[in-house]
C-alpha cells in the first residue's frame, strides 16, 4: 500500500510537467506562422534604465531543455519504481554493492600482496648490462617448451648448414620423409583445398595426390600457375614477432616449422606450446631502444635476455600467480621489480631522477622510467588535479549539450516551420576540439587513453545526474560529497602509485558512484 501511495504522489507532478510540454508543443503546431511572417514577432518594450536582460531565446531554450530532461527523469524514476518491485530493487542494489566491495577487497589484497613481495625476479640483472647495452625481460608460459625449440633449431641448423641447398631429392631416399621441408608438405593441403574449391567434393579422392607431384611442384617456380593457385601458394605462416626478429636464415624458419610439426604429431602428455605473457626491453639510452636488431648485432650492442617462467615463485604463491594470469597481468609486477633493482644498482640519475627507458615489445610503446619520490605530498596534487579536471570536463560537456540542443531545435524549425538552417558550426567545432584536447591531456597524466575516456564518461553521467535529478535537500547536500570522495580515492591511488592497477581502482570508484545514483534515483 505504501508503494502505491508513493507512486501516486510521484505521478501527479510528472503528468503536470508532461501536460505543460505537450500544451506548448500543440500551441506551436496548431497555429504556425505564415511563410512570410516571423515565427515569434518581437514585442517592442523599452527596458528600464540601468537594467539589462539576458537574451530571451537562450532563456527559453534552457527552460525547455530543463523541463524536457526533468520529465524524462520523472518517467524513468516512475518506470523503475513502478515496474521493479522493492525486492528486486534491493537485489540489484545489493549486487552492485557486493561487486563494489569485492573489487575494493581485490584491490587491497593485490596491492599489499604484490607491494610486500620481495621482487627477486630480476636478481640476475647487472648494472653493466644496462649501461652498455639492452636488457630484454620476458615472462613466458611453458618456458621449457621455448628452450626445447631453441635447442632443436640450433641442432637443425647445424645439421643442414653443410648442405648446398635446403632441399635435395636425394635426401628423401637417404633420410626418409623427414627430409622433406615443411613448406612442401603444406602444399599438399593447399592443392587439396584448391581442388575442393573447383570440384566441390570433400571425399578422399579429392585429397589424394602423388608424392612425386608434390616434389615436382615444390621445385618448379610458380610463374606458370593461375591467379587462384598463386594466391593459395603465396599464403605464408605467421610467427611470433620474436621469431621474426631472430630468424635471418630460411633454414631457421624451416627448423621452426619442423619443431612444431614434430610436437604436434607426438603423443607425449606435455605442453606443446609456449606463450609470451609480457616482454619489455630496458636501456639507459632512448636511441638504443629504437635501433633494429640487425643494426644492434652489426655494431656490437649487447642484448642480455632474462627469461622468467610464469610459474616462478618470485611472483608469489599460487593464488597470486592465478590472479596475475587472469586479472592483473605481469606488467606491474615486473616494473615494480625493475624499479627496485634499479635503485639497488644505483641507476637513478641524481638530478633528473631518470632510470632509463622502457620498450614494450607487445604494444610497441616507449616509456620514460622515472623514480617516484612524491610521498604523501601526492595526495595534495591528486586533489588539485581532481578539481581541475572535474570542473573543466563539466563546463565543456554542459556547453556541448547546449550547442547540440540548439542545433536540434534549429533542425526541427527547419522541417516544421520552413526556416533556414543556421547551425552553430563554430561553437560546435570549438567544443569538440576542446574535448579532444582535454582527453589528450588526461591521457598524458594517467598514461592510459582508456582510463582518461572512462573518467570523462563518469564525470558526464554524474554531472547530468546532479543537474537533472538532484532536487531534494538531501541529494543536494550529500550527492556531490560522495561523488568527490569516490573520485578522490581513484585520483589519489592513481597518482600516488604511478598508475599501478589504475583500471581496478577506477572500476571500484565507478561502481560505488553507480550504486549511489540508483539509491538517490529511487528516493527522488
Amino acid at each position: 500500500m505504501s508503494e502505491n501511495a508513493e507512486n501516486q504522489n510521484f505521478r501527479e507532478p510528472a503528468e503536470e510537467i508532461l501536460a505543460q510540454i505537450q500544451e506548448q508543443a500543440n500551441t506551436r503546431v496548431e497555429s504556425p506562422p505564415q511563410p512570410g511572417e516571423p515565427a515569434n514577432p518581437p514585442i517592442p518594450r523599452a527596458p528600464p534604465p540601468g537594467h539589462t536582460h539576458a537574451p530571451p531565446q537562450n532563456n527559453s531554450l534552457n527552460a525547455a531543455r530543463d523541463r524536457l530532461f526533468h520529465a524524462m527523469l520523472v518517467r524513468v524514476a516512475l518506470k523503475y519504481s513502478g515496474k521493479v518491485n522493492l525486492r528486486w530493487r534491493q537485489i540489484i542494489e545489493g549486487t552492485l554493492l557486493f561487486v563494489a566491495f569485492v573489487l575494493l577487497a581485490s584491490l587491497v589484497f593485490i596491492h599489499y600482496n604484490f607491494q610486500r613481495s620481495p621482487g627477486t625476479c630480476l636478481h640476475e640483472m647487472r648494472a653493466e648490462d644496462v649501461k652498455k647495452g639492452i636488457v630484454r625481460i620476458e615472462v613466458v608460459r611453458n618456458l621449457d617448451v621455448l628452450y626445447r625449440k631453441e635447442r632443436y633449431v640450433r641442432d637443425f641448423v647445424k645439421a643442414f648448414s653443410g648442405r648446398v641447398c635446403l632441399f635435395n631429392p636425394a635426401d628423401v631416399f637417404r633420410f626418409g620423409p623427414s627430409a622433406i621441408p615443411y613448406s612442401a608438405k603444406e602444399r599438399k593441403a593447399y592443392l587439396a583445398e584448391l581442388e575442393r574449391r573447383r570440384s566441390g567434393k570433400t571425399n578422399d579422392e579429392t585429397i589424394r595426390y602423388s608424392f612425386y607431384s608434390n616434389l615436382l611442384a615444390y621445385m618448379v617456380k610458380p610463374m606458370f600457375w593461375e591467379d587462384e593457385e598463386s594466391e593459395l601458394f603465396s599464403t605464408t605462416k605467421t610467427f611470433d614477432s620474436t621469431d621474426e626478429l631472430e630468424f635471418h636464415d630460411p633454414i631457421e624458419v624451416e627448423a621452426h616449422n619442423s619443431f612444431f610439426e614434430k610436437i604436434k604429431d607426438s603423443d607425449i602428455p606435455e605442453p606443446h606450446e609456449y606463450e609470451y605473457m609480457f616482454r619489455v626491453e630496458y636501456a639507459m639510452l632512448y636511441g638504443v631502444l629504437r635501433l633494429p636488431p640487425d643494426f644492434r648485432d652489426d655494431h656490437g650492442i649487447p642484448t642480455t635476455q632474462i627469461r622468467i617462467d610464469s610459474k616462478s615463485k618470485c611472483f608469489g604463491d599460487q593464488m597470486s600467480r592465478l590472479m596475475m594470469k587472469l586479472f592483473v597481468g605481469y606488467e606491474d609486477t615486473i616494473i615494480a621489480a625493475l624499479r627496485a633493482r634499479a635503485h639497488n644498482l644505483s641507476l637513478v640519475h641524481p638530478e633528473t631522477l631518470s632510470m632509463g627507458y622502457l620498450h614494450n615489445l607487445q604494444t610497441h610503446e616507449h616509456f620514460h622510467f622515472v623514480s617516484n619520490s612524491m610521498g604523501r605530498a601526492s595526495f595534495l596534487t591528486a586533489g588539485l588535479l581532481m578539481i581541475i579536471f572535474t570542473f573543466a570536463i563539466s563546463m565543456l560537456l554542459r556547453f556541448s549539450h547546449h550547442q547540440i540542443f540548439v542545433f536540434i531545435i534549429d533542425l526541427l524549425h527547419m522541417f516544421e516551420l520552413q526556416q533556414p538552417l543556421n547551425p552553430p558550426v563554430a561553437p560546435l567545432i570549438t567544443v569538440v576540439l576542446a574535448l579532444v584536447g582535454m582527453e589528450a591531456i588526461m591521457a598524458e597524466v594517467f598514461n592510459d587513453t582508456s582510463i582518461a575516456f572512462y573518467v570523462i564518461l563518469i564525470v558526464w553521467v554524474a554531472d547530468q545526474y546532479d543537474a537533472i535529478c538532484c532536487h531534494s535537500t538531501t541529494s543536494k547536500k550529500f550527492w556531490l560529497r560522495f561523488f568527490y570522495i569516490y573520485q578522490f580515492f581513484f585520483y589519489s591511488y592513481q597518482y600516488r602509485f604511478s598508475g599501478q592497477y589504475g583500471g581496478l581502482a577506477l572500476s571500484t570508484s565507478a561502481l560505488f558512484i553507480l550504486l549511489k545514483i540508483l539509491q538517490k534515483t529511487e528516493k527522488n
